[in-house]
């Protein structure tokens, strides 16, 4: 959707002003009628603010939000469970519970405001989004989340924090920061790592709290299940308990890492009760377990499929190399090749990652890695930018590896060259003289692949190139150049023209043979447009000189008139001379 015209510093349409909070959208909307502290202060301008959830100020959003919410999942079951932790510090509490609920409420507005798509457009009317916020599951959940339920502390005490449980029901946000976190992050592996050993931390927790809530039911030191304090000893353990919020937590923790993990020999259940809490545990942990050996899995298989595809390569290559007895010297360069591509990351298919975009948002990529080092080559500095975004979309690129000859003094030229990276050398027939090293950025081989006329080389290779080390290089084929051109005829035209020039500044083109193949590659349809040229500039000279020759006759009668009124003078005199 784009943007109403801005008329007078005020945004104009039939949606009335929007302030669109975004960052990095193509849809981008200002409001700059009113200074901004009196916006912020302005009833009908918050009736307007809208959100994108694409932008950096929703992600910061939901940043604050999985604080609040993380600090609810951990502290609203540890407080109402170690009486010491809400004891000692309520005033804290009460302070943070009621921050996070005012955030929480704030979370209820910005979830009306933000933007969605309908039929592929933005939606920004804040009637519509809100009506579709109010529409769907999350709303319900954002709203029982909130309700009053601290109104039963009038009927409790202030430390039954059990009552805010409810909170806990907006951890949809948190699964919402992941999520965007993982699309946006470089290293989205690492991050399902640590977000997977968050959730497990987390069920610990969880499950530590509800042990030393079910000791304490039972009653602590009431046998070698439960939870011990100073009154007591854990025998089988060797351990000696204490009073201390810390030793309780620690020790709840770490029973409840050895039962979910089934890891560690705990003390036997021996009450009906117990039975049943360990049984649940068990099945608890099983289902954690489990879903932590698959998540796991999952991540080591992701990070290890690139590597395993190159490994399926290397196999089948070794194999064909084995079947057709290929010498051992080739086999090491070509295992020490894929070893490189490994080392150096270049076993990333481009073309094969982007397939999935679009091809608007594949050239603008193509584009932005590419076309400096297209804009090297001096044949395409001056051409058009449609075609220069073509031309990235068809670069390739190529690895040779230590002695590797990139191209052959007669080879016929199919291929330009832009080094992106190693060193290459132009060396003599024999491969002992080196004439000369070209390196990063260099290009070469741009003449061949015009098919230029009267190109005395004949568009083949007139020097030696070889591959110092490892090189990676930029490759354009004649192919792919000419299909692109198809669609560019008058850069065609530019551009075989400016390969004469540049062949005739090194005397390397025969003007005879190049202006015959010029007329043989003409189509029928050019030939006429040059016939009709000519005839034009034929017609155009005889104007010039039919006018050239009126004015030379007026100029001679002239001097004929003059030439007979002298001569007529001339016998007058005479004539009178004679008489007398």
């Amino acid at each position: 959707m784009s943007a109403p015209p801005i008329r007078n510093g005020e945004l104009s349409g039939e949606t009335g002003d929007t302030f669109l909070i975004e960052h990095g959208m193509s849809l981008k909307r200002f409001y700059s009628g009113k200074p901004f502290f009196k916006m912020i202060t302005d009833v009908k301008w918050w009736r307007t603010v809208v959100v994108d959830p694409s932008s950096n100020f929703y992600y910061i959003w939901l940043i604050i939000m999985s604080f609040a919410v993380m600090y609810n999942l951990i502290m609203v079951i540890a407080r109402s469970v170690f009486s010491q932790l809400q004891t000692s510090c309520r005033p804290i509490w009460l302070t943070i519970d009621y921050v996070s609920d005012t955030l929480y409420l704030v979370d209820i507005f910005i979830q009306t405001r933000k933007v969605t798509l309908e039929n592929g457009q933005f939606v920004i009317d804040t009637k519509k989004l809100m009506n579709t916020y109010l529409k769907t599951f999350d709303f319900f959940l954002d709203v029982v989340s909130i309700l009053p339920t601290d109104a039963i502390y009038l009927l409790t005490s202030i430390d039954f924090t059990i009552v805010r449980t409810n909170r806990i029901l907006r951890v949809q946000r948190i699964s919402t920061f992941f999520d965007k976190t993982d699309s946006r992050s470089n290293s989205p592996y690492a991050f399902r790592a640590t977000q997977l050993i968050m959730y497990i931390l987390l069920s610990l927790h969880w499950n530590a709290c509800f042990y030393y809530q079910v000791s304490e039911w039972i009653g602590f030191c009431s046998d070698n299940f439960v939870m011990v304090n100073s009154s007591c000893e854990k025998e089988n353990l060797g351990v000696t308990g204490s009073d201390s919020l810390l030793f309780a937590y620690v020790f709840s923790f770490y029973w409840s890492l050895l039962t979910i993990t089934a890891m560690g020999d705990v003390s036997h259940p021996k009450t009906v009760p117990e039975f049943g809490f360990v049984v649940m545990e068990y099945l608890v942990g099983i289902l954690i377990f489990a879903t932590i050996i698959g998540n796991v899995s999952d991540i080591i298989t992701s990070m290890n499929s690139e590597k395993a595809t190159l490994e399926e390569k290397i196999d089948g290559v070794k194999q064909y190399m084995v079947l057709r007895n290929v010498s051992k010297e080739l086999e090491k360069r070509v295992t020490k090749w894929f070893e490189y591509l490994w080392i150096d990351r270049q076993t990333v298919d481009e073309h094969e990652v982007l397939s999935s975009l679009s091809l608007r948002l594949k050239t603008e990529i193509a584009s932005q890695v590419h076309l400096d080092i297209l804009r090297r080559v001096t044949l395409f500095k001056e051409c058009e930018a449609g075609l220069l975004m073509e031309l990235v979309m068809k670069l390739k690129l190529a690895v040779f590896s230590p002695g590797d000859y990139v191209c052959r003094k007669g080879d016929i030229g199919k291929e330009l060259y832009i080094i992106k990276r190693g060193k290459l050398d132009v060396v003599a027939d024999d491969g002992n003289m080196v004439f000369a090293s070209l390196g990063e950025g260099i290009v070469f081989g741009e003449i061949s692949i015009l098919n230029i006329a009267g190109n005395k080389n004949g568009n083949k290779r007139t020097a030696n190139i070889r591959s110092v080390g490892y090189a990676d290089l930029y490759v354009l084929s004649k192919e792919d150049l000419w299909d692109t051109l198809k669609e560019y005829p008058e850069a065609k035209s530019k551009l075989i023209e400016k390969g004469r020039q540049m062949l005739r500044k090194d005397n390397m083109l025969d003007e005879d043979l190049s202006k015959e193949q010029e007329l043989l590659d003409m189509t029928t349809e050019q030939k006429l447009e040059r016939m009709d040229q000519v005839l034009d500039d034929t017609i155009e000279q005889i104007n010039k000189l039919t006018i050239e020759f009126d004015k030379i006759q007026r100029r001679m009668k002239k001097k004929l008139t003059r030439a007979e009124k002298k001569l007529e003078l001339l016998i007058l005199k005479k004539m009178s001379k004679d008489k007398e």
